[in-house]
C-alpha cells in the first residue's frame, strides 16, 4: 500500500475517533493537523492540564518519523513537557513502519491522568516543596535508625567479649575488700609518720563550750556596757564642715589617744 493511502486511511480513523479534539491545518498531501488532549475525554472529571500535539505526516511516513512537536500546555512545568516528549519520541520510535499517531496520544492521556492536578500560586508551590523535602528527610531518618537498630544487633556480641575482657582485667571492689584496703593504707601512713594527726577527744569545741556554760555569750556584751572608752558615733566631738570644705568619713575621740602622735610627716606622707 502506498504511504498516501495509508495517511489517508489514519486521517479518516484519527477523526472518527477524537472528533471535536482533531483539527485540520492542511488536508493536502502530506496532511497537516492537532490534536487538543486532555485527561478525561468525556468530562467526567475535571480536566486540570491540557496539551496540544501538532503533527505534520512525511511524504514516506509510515515508514518515515512524522514531524511532532507540543504547540500549546496548560498547568504543566517545564519538567512534565520534558517528560512528555521523551514518552513521544519513544513510542514514536516503537512503532515506525505503522500508524502511530493514536498510540502517541494515549500514551501522552495517560501521563496527565496521573498528573490531573491544578495549577499551584507561587505560596502554594513553595508549602508542596517543603512538604517535598520534610518527607525526603523523614524516609532518610527512618533508614538510618534502622541500619543502627541492626548495627546494635551485629554488635550484641561484642560487647558481651568486650565486658568480660574489663572484668579479667580490674579488680572489683567490695566493702570488705576496701576496709582491709583502708586498713593497709593507714599502717603504711602511721609507719611512715605522715598519718593525719587525730583530733583530741578531751578538748571542746566552741559549740560544747558555749552549750556547757551560756554565760559565754554575754561575757562580751557585758563588757562593752562597762567600758568608759566606748561612745555612741553621735557623741564623738566633731564640727561640721563649712561650707565647701570636704566632709570627713570618720571621727575618732580625741581622749582615746593622749599618749599617741597623730601627726604625720610630710615627708612620710610622700614616701
Amino acid at each position: 500500500m502506498a504511504a498516501e493511502e495509508e495517511q489517508t486511511m489514519e486521517l479518516e480513523a484519527l477523526r472518527s475517533i477524537f472528533m471535536d479534539e482533531y483539527k485540520p491545518i492542511s488536508d493536502d498531501y502530506p496532511a497537516k493537523f492537532e490534536i487538543n488532549i486532555v485527561p478525561y475525554q468525556s468530562n467526567e472529571q475535571p480536566n486540570h492540564v491540557k496539551i496540544v500535539l501538532s503533527v505534520s505526516f512525511t511524504p514516506e511516513y509510515p515508514n518515515q518519523l512524522p514531524e511532532l512537536a507540543f504547540k500549546h500546555s496548560e498547568a504543566l512545568s517545564l519538567t512534565q513537557l520534558k517528560q512528555l516528549k521523551a514518552i513521544m519520541d519513544e513510542k514514536a520510535a516503537e512503532s515506525l513502519g505503522m500508524a502511530m499517531v493514536f498510540t502517541i496520544v494515549e500514551a501522552i492521556r495517560e501521563y496527565l491522568i496521573e498528573n490531573n492536578k491544578p495549577e499551584l500560586n507561587m505560596h502554594e508551590e513553595m508549602m508542596a516543596r517543603l512538604q517535598k523535602s520534610q518527607n525526603a528527610d523523614e524516609a532518610e531518618g527512618s533508614e538510618e535508625e534502622e541500619e543502627d537498630e541492626d548495627a546494635e544487633e551485629e554488635n550484641d556480641g561484642t560487647e558481651v567479649k568486650d565486658v568480660r575482657k574489663v572484668f579479667a582485667t580490674h579488680t572489683v571492689v567490695t566493702a570488705d575488700s576496701f576496709a582491709r584496703w583502708r586498713e593497709k593504707f593507714e599502717a603504711e601512713q602511721k609507719a611512715n609518720g605522715t598519718f593525719l594527726r587525730q583530733k583530741d577527744p578531751t578538748k571542746l569545741s566552741g559549740r560544747q563550750l558555749f552549750e556547757r556554760d551560756h554565760s559565754l555569750a554575754m561575757s562580751d556584751a557585758t563588757y562593752l556596757e562597762e567600758s568608759d572608752n566606748v561612745i555612741a558615733a553621735e557623741e564623738y566631738p566633731h564640727e561640721e564642715p563649712a561650707e565647701g570644705e570636704k566632709k570627713e568619713l570618720f571621727y575618732y575621740n580625741e581622749q582615746l589617744y593622749d599618749d599617741v602622735d597623730l601627726e604625720v610627716d610630710s615627708d612620710e606622707d610622700g614616701q
